[in-house]
């Protein structure tokens, strides 16, 4: 292809993205504009906002780190609404306002995964159903931690379909490590998920440089360690300090005693996770 075709092809792709912006940042006001009558008003919180969340964001807007978290929860949403916090806002009103941003933001990850494999009639479709979920809109209006599981759930898939297409670049790596991190800090059942990016991502590296080098039997899967890297660091402060709360290296005290429990199935000296009981 000659330089002015390659110029003019750069431009449409130039033009697509922009529009392809434009639309995302349409929806994403469209939601957030549908979720904030339920920032602004009152209502009762849920049980765990009222008894768990809202004091902890009360804690760390007030510098107080130590009561700010806990072993049992996972502290991104914690962490994103002590800002808001620190600023005069609610913490309910803080928790809320963080998680219908994370239910708004959705939008855009979930538009450029339907866009690689439909045009963007159909990804408008996808992403107004989307917008208009009662369900994802009840979470965000209840300052709670699944509209940021979804977001970041979707933010990787949309990395590993990018990667999957042909766009083998350290910025999907830092895309799918980064969500694959976020989705293990905002809830401790979702490391399952983080993990099956991760190792997607490193079969899909394997693969794919395995083809491409014919003359090379394996070759380092560079895109997927860096994602393991992105993912590992961002997550080691957590680790260490549900470490030093449990004696395990997990990001969640349910991870502890599912392997204190196989440990001693298995006959070994598992140390017990101290802040959880057993039967005798």
């Amino acid at each position: 292809m000659d330089a002015p075709a390659l110029a003019e092809a750069e431009v449409a792709a130039q033009a697509r993205a922009r529009r392809d912006l434009q639309v995302c940042l349409c929806f994403f006001a469209l939601a957030f504009g549908l979720c904030m009558p339920m920032i602004v008003l009152d209502k009762l919180p849920p049980h765990d906002v009222s008894e768990r969340y809202a004091p902890m964001v009360r804690e760390l807007a007030a510098g107080n780190w130590q009561a700010a978290f806990m072993p049992r929860i996972q502290p991104l949403l914690v962490l994103l609404s002590a800002p808001w916090a620190r600023l005069g806002f609610h913490p309910f009103t803080a928790l809320k306002l963080t998680s219908v941003l994370l239910f708004a933001a959705g939008v855009f990850p979930l538009y450029h995964l339907s866009r690689r494999v439909f045009d963007r009639n159909v990804a408008s479709w996808t992403v107004m159903a989307y917008v208009f979920c009662a369900k994802l809109m009840q979470y965000a209006g209840d300052g709670l931690r699944e509209t940021g599981k979804t977001t970041f759930l979707l933010l990787a898939l949309a990395g590993l379909m990018a990667f999957f297409r042909g766009e083998r670049r350290f910025r999907q790596a830092l895309q799918i490590g980064a969500g694959a991190a976020f989705l293990a800090l905002i809830r401790g059942e979702t490391l399952v998920y983080s993990l099956a990016a991760l190792a997607a991502l490193l079969l899909m590296d394997s693969s794919v440089r395995e083809h491409q080098q014919a003359r090379r039997r394996w070759r380092f899967p560079r895109y997927a360690a860096t994602a393991i890297a992105v993912f590992m660091l961002l997550i080691s402060p957590w680790v260490f300090y549900i470490c030093q709360a449990t004696g395990y290296p997990v990001t969640d005290v349910r991870q502890a005693v599912v392997l204190y429990q196989l440990g001693r199935g298995l006959g070994l000296p598992m140390p017990k996770p101290p802040i959880v009981s057993f039967p005798p």
